[in-house]
């Protein structure tokens, strides 16, 4: 199945990386069908692609934190291609709230992880299962490099961020030879609106969402099963993973 031919359903499509993804995909010919919680922003950013390139841009208003229906999106994206098959569903939403506000206000934990595991793995199941039924598709989920090991800094964050990491490879095992392919993605530092007073957006280490967007659409067409974005972050955590506890907590990271 030639996944970039085939209408590809963005989650979260008004996110800084999806903004890009959505104008990277559309350039290639791909239908697209957007999927955010507000309507109206939904309508603006599907007018812009169509008006700009002339191609089938369909939307759905959806929360995340809307649990109950997770499971039925991927017949509400199906319906709104009048049955076509998905190509490639791809999953760009979730939340960051600073450390320290998360450890004190349990509606910002509690969102933390609905939004960015419970929501994810209701929604991913779904759509994996229907392509499955359809003889394959490509999922792919932006986890970060925060999950590999957890920090005091965002040891919330990155917990939600590695149980998402670990759902995305349970799939890619589970779905091995039915022609769905699961991707991981773990972008390090992007300078979005997400991260803004989280990250530093001059550190030499903060990508562009242009650059990580460009990263997942190769990803897609080379048929990767896991990337980091930019790649340097794969020897950074690396090093991370591996220093010995007893220094780890002594540091700063």
């Amino acid at each position: 199945m030639k996944t970039m031919n085939l209408p590809c359903v963005i989650l979260g499509s008004l996110s800084g990386i999806a903004r890009e993804i959505a104008d990277q995909l559309v350039r290639k010919g791909t239908p697209l069908v957007l999927v955010a919680r507000s309507a109206e922003e939904l309508e603006i950013q599907a007018s812009d692609l169509k008006i700009r390139y002339g191609i089938t841009v369909e939307t759905i208003a959806a929360d995340a934190s809307e649990l109950d229906r997770m499971s039925s999106l991927p017949e509400e994206c199906a319906r709104k291609l009048k049955g076509g098959n998905i190509g490639c569903v791809i999953l760009c939403w979730g939340v960051m709230y600073p450390q320290g506000e998360a450890e004190k206000n349990t509606q910002l934990l509690k969102q933390t992880f609905d939004i960015n595991l419970t929501s994810s793995a209701l929604v991913l199941q779904a759509f994996a299962n229907k392509m499955s039924h359809a003889g394959g598709g490509t999922i792919v989920g932006i986890s970060s490099v925060a999950g590999d090991r957890g920090r005091g800094s965002n040891y919330l964050y990155g917990a939600s961020k590695a149980g998402l990491s670990a759902l995305l490879d349970g799939m890619r095992h589970r779905y091995h030879g039915t022609g769905v392919r699961v991707i991981t993605v773990k972008p390090g530092m992007v300078n979005t609106p997400m991260t803004k007073g989280i990250v530093n957006p001059s550190s030499p280490l903060c990508a562009s969402p242009i650059k990580v967007a460009a990263d997942i659409v190769r990803a897609i067409e080379t048929r990767s099963v896991q990337i980091y974005t930019p790649e340097y972050w794969r020897l950074i955590m690396a090093v991370i993973r591996n220093i010995p506890e007893q220094l780890f907590l002594k540091s700063r990271l």
